[in-house]
Protein backbone atom coordinates (compact mmCIF):
# COMPACT_ATOMS: atom_id res chain seq x y z
CA UNK A 1 0.00 0.00 0.00
CA UNK A 2 1.40 3.54 -1.38
CA UNK A 3 1.34 6.38 0.34
CA UNK A 4 -0.71 9.87 -0.27
CA UNK A 5 -1.39 13.00 1.82
CA UNK A 6 -4.96 12.26 1.18
CA UNK A 7 -5.65 8.66 1.95
CA UNK A 8 -8.09 6.42 1.19
CA UNK A 9 -7.49 4.26 4.05
CA UNK A 10 -7.63 4.21 7.82
CA UNK A 11 -5.46 2.20 9.97
CA UNK A 12 -6.95 1.28 13.58
CA UNK A 13 -5.83 -1.67 16.15
CA UNK A 14 -8.71 -4.17 16.62
CA UNK A 15 -8.64 -7.34 19.08
CA UNK A 16 -10.05 -10.57 18.07
CA UNK A 17 -10.06 -13.46 20.44
CA UNK A 18 -9.64 -17.00 19.54
CA UNK A 19 -9.69 -19.60 22.53
CA UNK A 20 -10.11 -17.06 25.57
CA UNK A 21 -6.89 -15.36 23.93
CA UNK A 22 -6.82 -12.29 22.56
CA UNK A 23 -4.55 -11.36 19.28
CA UNK A 24 -4.10 -7.47 18.17
CA UNK A 25 -3.99 -7.19 14.54
CA UNK A 26 -3.96 -3.96 12.15
CA UNK A 27 -7.31 -3.32 10.26
CA UNK A 28 -7.54 -0.98 7.37
CA UNK A 29 -11.08 0.91 6.76
CA UNK A 30 -11.74 2.58 4.19
CA UNK A 31 -12.37 6.23 4.47
CA UNK A 32 -14.90 7.05 1.85
CA UNK A 33 -15.56 4.61 -1.14
CA UNK A 34 -12.94 3.15 -3.06
CA UNK A 35 -14.17 2.54 -7.02
CA UNK A 36 -12.81 -0.86 -8.40
CA UNK A 37 -9.39 -0.63 -9.60
CA UNK A 38 -8.40 2.51 -7.60
CA UNK A 39 -5.27 2.17 -5.43
CA UNK A 40 -5.64 1.99 -1.62
CA UNK A 41 -3.38 4.49 -0.17
CA UNK A 42 -2.54 5.85 3.70
CA UNK A 43 -0.54 8.42 5.41
CA UNK A 44 2.68 7.68 6.25
CA UNK A 45 3.07 10.61 7.95
CA UNK A 46 4.90 10.53 11.04
CA UNK A 47 5.70 13.22 13.49
CA UNK A 48 9.51 13.60 14.12
CA UNK A 49 10.82 15.67 17.28
CA UNK A 50 14.56 15.34 17.42
CA UNK A 51 16.95 17.79 15.76
CA UNK A 52 17.53 15.14 12.92
CA UNK A 53 14.41 14.59 11.70
CA UNK A 54 14.78 17.45 8.80
CA UNK A 55 17.75 15.35 7.04
CA UNK A 56 15.90 12.18 7.59
CA UNK A 57 12.53 13.44 5.54
CA UNK A 58 11.44 11.30 2.71
CA UNK A 59 10.54 13.27 -0.22
CA UNK A 60 6.81 12.75 -1.18
CA UNK A 61 5.59 12.58 -4.70
CA UNK A 62 2.13 11.59 -4.28
CA UNK A 63 0.65 14.77 -6.82
CA UNK A 64 -2.23 15.33 -4.16
CA UNK A 65 -3.50 18.81 -3.62
CA UNK A 66 -3.07 18.58 -0.50
CA UNK A 67 0.50 17.19 -0.45
CA UNK A 68 3.06 18.22 2.32
CA UNK A 69 6.05 17.63 -0.33
CA UNK A 70 7.66 15.29 2.51
CA UNK A 71 6.85 11.78 4.65
CA UNK A 72 8.33 11.38 7.65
Amino acid sequence: MNHSCSPNVMWQPVVRENNNEAYYHIAFFAINHIPPMQELTFDYGLIQSDRGADRRRKRCLCGSPNCRGFFY
